[in-house]
């Protein structure tokens, strides 16, 4: 029960880590570029519309393997 409990907390920690880090390069790359902030704030919602489907997937794949093989801290 723990490590179903740790695996799933793995899964939140996994996806808010990766969705933090597409809003990161989009809101770093958009401005060097020389779009306006609303255009950025456009070009964030787009790649979070377009990746959401491979983040979640990655996200509960990185958990699920994670935690059955018992790699990541707290599921051994």
């Amino acid at each position: 029960m723990k490590r179903t409990v740790v695996g799933v907390l793995w899964f939140v920690a996994l996806f808010f880590g990766s969705c933090f880090s597409v809003g990161l390069v989009v809101g770093a790359v958009g401005p060097a570029a020389g779009l306006k902030p609303e255009e950025v704030q456009q070009k964030a919602g787009e790649a979070g519309e377009r990746l959401s489907g491979l983040i979640i997937l990655a996200s509960a794949g990185a958990a699920i393997h994670g935690t059955v093989n018992r790699k990541l801290p707290g599921t051994k």
